[in-house]
């Protein structure tokens, strides 16, 4: 498979990764240019990826969407205990979502990756 995508909503990008880890040949993914966000959750379904020496994958990042504004989930918890009590209601339904969406892609990496790596480990390199 070749990748090559700016990302995109996480329930598509796990749809495509659970798709192909659920394949039973061998996948491998080239990415010749970059594999952002949902790229990189694609990309960990595969034995192997291979990339050009100038390619890029980005970080899981989940967005939340509110309103026509987006906010990275990980900002958004962090600015809760930046707040603390100063926080307002919807600052703290927001961060709840944000938990929720980071918990959910963390809990995907570790199921893509933990027949390579081994449950710890895959634990481990999940991120945030």
């Amino acid at each position: 498979m070749i990748l090559h995508t700016p990302g995109g909503l996480v329930l598509v990008a796990s749809q495509i990764a659970m798709a192909l880890k659920k394949h039973s040949e061998k996948k491998i993914v080239i990415i010749p240019h970059y594999a952002m966000s949902g790229g990189t959750l694609i990309a960990l379904a595969a034995d192997k990826i291979l990339m050009d020496p100038d390619a890029v994958l980005e970080p899981l990042d989940p967005q939340i969407l509110v309103g026509n504004a987006v906010y990275p989930a990980p900002s958004v918890v962090k600015m809760v205990r930046l707040k603390g009590n100063n926080a307002k209601d919807e600052l703290l339904v927001l961060a709840d979502v944000a938990e929720k969406a980071i918990t959910e892609i963390q809990s995907l990496i570790v199921k893509l990756m933990e027949d390579k790596l081994g449950a710890d480990k895959a634990r481990e390199v999940r991120g945030f």
